[in-house]
């Protein structure tokens, strides 16, 4: 009777453990709005999003899978990666630190269209999962959209995180930046004021 006890209490940690997983991206929606090709016929812009990751087995990895990605002539393409590039962010261990949890995302497009593209962010419940790609846990799912116009074809605005029940505001792409206008005030997509 104390071995089936303690394999019952065995099974209960090892589920615990899944359960307590935790992967978050902030925001998890990005809405660009409308962006308008340039002279050379090419619209780009780009902003951030932060994880948050709990849970996860030392040595393990948050990463991150394109759901219903584009075909490899379309027209656009959205990134979601660290700042070098990959599609992973190391959470650390006693040695190392963990990865700077910033996610740089950028649209590239060369012709007009309404795009969206959603991606999963995700690890393992365990430190062995990711060899055999089973039990990803903590999936959070971000999901970004652009319409691109010809050039004067619309109004171009920015980042839209704003619920609709709050203060209006005006989204605008300055530089290559992207800056929301609410109150007369400037701010980043991050809500850091810009000074005038």
């Amino acid at each position: 009777m104390k071995k089936i006890f303690l394999f019952l209490a065995a099974c209960a940690m090892s589920i615990a453990t899944y359960a307590a997983v935790n992967i978050t991206i902030n925001p998890n929606m990005i809405d660009f709005g409308t962006i308008e090709l340039n002279g050379e016929g090419e619209a780009e812009v780009d902003t951030t999003a932060t994880l948050n990751w709990s849970g996860l087995t030392a040595y393990s990895s948050v990463y991150v899978d394109t759901i219903g990605a584009p075909a490899a002539d379309a027209d656009y393409e959205f990134r979601a990666t660290k700042s070098d590039g990959s599609d992973f962010w190391y959470i650390g261990d006693e040695w190392n630190p963990a990865d700077d949890p910033t996610v740089y995302i950028d649209l590239y497009a060369i012709a007009p269209g309404e795009y969206t593209i959603t991606y999963n962010f995700y690890g393992y419940a365990t430190e062995d999962d990711w060899y055999y790609e089973t039990n990803k846990a903590g999936n959070a799912t971000l999901v970004l959209k652009a319409k691109v116009v010809e050039k004067g074809g619309g109004t171009t605005t920015g980042v839209s995180q704003v619920p609709s029940d709050q203060v209006p505001s005006t989204k605008v792409l300055r530089n290559g930046q992207v800056m929301i206008i609410r109150n007369g005030e400037t701010y980043t997509v991050m809500g850091i004021k810009v000074q005038q």
